[in-house]
């Protein structure tokens, strides 16, 4: 993870611990989530723009 990512995390969770009702605590939590997957879906994309550009078979 990057600095922006950390960030990002540490915000949300602040915004959930602080949340009084539990609609709030838990739409901070599955945005956590939905973050780090996002993340993870990015991570993958660039991973496979990587095997494709570094392919040798497909020059």
């Amino acid at each position: 993870m990057n600095d922006l990512e950390n960030w990002l995390h540490e915000q949300v969770a602040d915004l959930e611990k602080q949340a009084k009702s539990y609609p709030d605590q838990a739409f901070y939590h599955e945005l956590n989530r939905f973050i780090q997957e996002q993340q993870k879906r990015l991570e993958q994309a660039e991973g496979e723009i990587d095997g494709r550009t570094w392919n040798h078979e497909q020059w």
